[in-house]
């Protein structure tokens, strides 16, 4: 192993969704895999569902790219919008900005909210795909596929059988084999809505911004008024998105801390090295 590397980090958390907030420039010549699994390991590193790495371009634009914690790319993260968004507001940037993904550009708004920020960002337009149907239980699921920039599977349940969620993802994650991320929903009332999520590369997360969109476009088809989502880290607003219009979401983002991570030598490497 080489010699450590210090790397100045911010961490912050969307609904309990949290991150670890790098410069860009802080990344080059490591191998952004091997980083990720570094720093975002929650007994060895700083601790995080997945790695944000930023660049503002000037005041009101910012490039942004994230890597799950199991050192794999990510199309699109929601609470990571507002919380790179957030980041960059709290460094003096405009509260009014785009946020540039690999996926296209991502219109974001931000006001400070007692210890948060209050973060308004549009998605991508909401694509409805096939349902599947999984075995569960001696009957079956039906599983929505949906588009949101990212794939998902949106199961849609009734009953207050709690303890079943486990069961359901077990069933649904060994169908669908990994490939997307999974959202167990139930509708509550008319306007809010229940949903458990578990995401390719990171596992079960606290929340899910581009699920939720991806959940309230399944139940909310042809509406235009905002959905509330609560999700075991709180409550997202979304607005429906459609095929050619994007989702919006409004929830906060809370910094958490920053400091210095020493970074070990062996990922000091470029990817494929």
């Amino acid at each position: 192993m080489g010699a450590r590397h210090d790397i100045a980090f911010e961490k912050w958390h969307g609904l309990e969704n949290d991150y670890v907030i790098l410069q860009h420039r802080a990344a080059a010549g490591l191998s952004v895999s091997e980083l990720a699994r570094s720093i975002c390991d929650r007994r060895t590193g700083v601790g995080a569902d997945g790695l944000l790495l930023v660049e503002a371009r000037d005041r009101d634009e910012v490039a942004f790219q994230i890597v799950n914690s199991d050192g794999s790319s990510a199309e699109l993260c929601g609470n990571g919008l507002r919380c790179a968004a957030a980041a960059h507001v709290r460094a003096g940037g405009g509260d009014r900005l785009t946020l540039r993904s690999v996926i296209g550009a991502h219109h974001a708004t931000v006001r400070p909210d007692e210890d948060s920020f209050d973060v308004a960002v549009d998605l991508v337009p909401v694509l409805l795909g096939e349902e599947m149907i999984i075995p569960w239980r001696g009957g079956t699921l039906a599983a929505r596929m949906v588009s949101t920039g990212n794939p998902h599977a949106v199961i849609v349940v009734s009953g207050d059988d709690d303890d079943a969620i486990d069961d359901m993802f077990e069933a649904a994650m060994t169908a669908l084999g990994g490939r997307v991320n999974v959202h167990i929903v139930k509708v509550s009332q008319p306007g809010r809505l229940r949903m458990w999520s578990h995401e390719r590369g990171a596992g079960a997360v606290r929340a899910c911004a581009t699920g939720a969109a991806a959940a309230v476009g399944v139940v909310a088809t042809g509406e235009s008024t905002s959905w509330d989502v609560q999700m075991p880290g709180g409550v997202l607003q979304v607005a429906p998105g459609t095929s050619d219009t994007p989702a919006r979401t409004r929830g906060p983002a809370t910094f958490v801390c920053d400091g210095v991570w020493s970074c070990p030598g062996d990922v000091y490497a470029r990817e494929g090295a």
